[in-house]
């Protein structure tokens, strides 16, 4: 009975938490629970999908193939209480940097990542190409590779000057101060090369295709510290392929921010930027050359004018 009885106050606590919570965020945003109670339910309707009929099963593989026009408001609506929470808010530079040690800050840029990343990877993992305007006709879909091409004929006429099948291309789905949605169209063959996240959270789901992904961190640890005038010494910390059958979520964290992105088929990345890139302040992109001084040793060199450009294009996926 008692056990009962503390289950159901930390419930209630909880339940006052959310309540706090709606009550900050803009009208129209649903409460950080609602969410999560959907998020929960969708998980449980997967693992019990085995359990019911073939028709269930048909239903289910409908249902997930529609598109969900309430995944971008929800992934919004999560970003905005995260950046707004007191937990997890990015403290003011200059007087945190004066006023505590790094291993202090260090500790709580792990603890907001972890924070981050409770609350807002189950709405990542919920968009898809369809969400964001990416996905094709009906009668591309057994010929995916008809969709791309028809993707750049699009971008081509807007850029005939300057076009080109080997250049990169970004959509802005959202953006504000504290957060950015974007996605990143990237051609088979071609890479978004080495390059840094200062300060910044940052989740990417596969949308369309497959793409290598590397990571590396700078060996001395000092993370803060972003520049490479001679060659600094890294450390890989992953090297995978990600493709849009796995509809898994990779978290570039503020202390592992260094990555490479090669396209192996025709690609499509969704990307959360938490806080966005600022180029002309504190987080300015910086591109890296890397060398591999032995089998497992590797330095970054800053690339000063980086030759690569993205160029952006029109959003035409749901509006917030």
């Amino acid at each position: 009975e008692e056990e009962r009885e503390r289950e159901r106050k930390k419930e209630r606590e909880k339940d006052e938490d959310d309540l706090m919570l709606e009550s900050d965020a803009p009208r129209g945003k649903r409460s950080e629970r609602a969410d999560r109670d959907e998020n929960e339910e969708e998980v449980g309707a997967g693992t019990t999908t085995n359990e019911k009929n073939n028709g269930k099963m048909s239903a289910v593989k409908k249902s997930n193939d529609l598109l969900d026009a309430n995944a971008l408001e929800h992934l919004v609506g999560a970003c905005e209480r995260a950046c707004a929470s007191p937990s997890i808010r990015t403290p003011d530079g200059a007087a945190s940097t004066s006023s505590s040690s790094f291993d202090e800050r260090r500790q709580r840029q792990r603890e907001r990542t972890k924070e981050f990343c409770s609350r807002l990877k189950p709405h990542v993992a919920r968009i898809t190409a369809k969400e964001v305007g990416l996905a094709a006709e009906e009668e591309e879909e057994e010929e995916p590779k008809s969709f791309f091409t028809s993707l750049l004929k699009r971008v081509k006429k807007k850029y005939s000057r300057t076009f080109s099948s080997r250049s990169v291309y970004s959509q802005t789905v959202y953006g504000c101060e504290n957060f950015q949605i974007s996605t990143f169209i990237i051609p088979k063959g071609m890479e978004i090369p080495l390059h840094n996240h200062p300060a910044m959270t940052v989740f990417s789901k596969c949308l369309y295709g497959s793409a290598k992904v590397q990571t590396y961190k700078w060996k001395d640890g000092n993370y803060e510290y972003a520049r490479a005038h001679k060659p600094r010494a890294c450390e890989l910390v992953s090297d995978v392929v990600i493709t849009a059958l796995d509809d898994s979520v990779q978290v570039c964290s503020p202390e592992e921010n260094i990555h490479r992105v090669v396209a192996i088929t025709d690609l499509a990345i969704l990307d959360v930027f938490v806080p966005p890139y600022d180029a002309g302040g504190e987080r300015g992109c910086t591109y890296y050359e890397l060398n591999r001084e032995q089998k497992e040793s590797f330095t970054l060199l800053e690339i000063v004018d980086s030759p690569f450009k993205c160029y952006p294009m029109e959003y035409k996926g749901l509006k917030i």
